[in-house]
């Protein structure tokens, strides 16, 4: 179950086995898009305590625009081609598949701010509170 406070509109959450699109929020219900991500039917009251997050992958990432950029046997590093924003994903040790996803953001005064994060909807929040713009997806799940 996810808290409702962090959600908003457009995150992307599992309901029930399903990828789901958050349209709005009140209180512990939920109304959102499903199938396709937009294009499909809109549904009106789920319950916060029936969505789950969707766990970070490389398949994820890849669906985000995210491309790897540097792959070593013990790192690997993702960032965003199409913009001039100052952040990247990596997974840094051994095996690196085990390590968790950081988001780092490079904050222009030489600070490099490193924040773990687990869901596909984290990242979707932090890479709007950074940038004003939505990290949707780039293909139908």
């Amino acid at each position: 179950m996810i808290k409702t406070n962090e959600l908003r509109k457009g995150n992307i959450v599992n309901h029930l086995g399903n990828f789901i699109l958050i349209e709005s929020v009140f209180g512990d219900i939920v109304n959102v898009y499903a199938a396709d991500m937009g294009g499909g039917a809109y549904i009106d009251g789920i319950d916060c305590k029936d969505i789950e997050p969707i766990p970070i992958t490389p398949e994820w990432l890849n669906r985000l625009g995210f491309l790897t950029m540097d792959y070593e046997y013990d790192m690997i590093d993702w960032a965003r081609p199409d913009t001039e924003k100052r952040f990247s994903i990596s997974q840094n040790g051994i095996p690196v598949e085990k390590q968790p996803f950081l988001f780092e953001y490079e904050n222009g005064w030489g600070d490099n701010i490193e924040v773990e994060v687990k869901h596909v909807h984290e990242l979707q929040n932090l890479y709007f509170w950074l940038t004003s713009e939505e990290l949707t997806i780039k293909e139908t799940v």
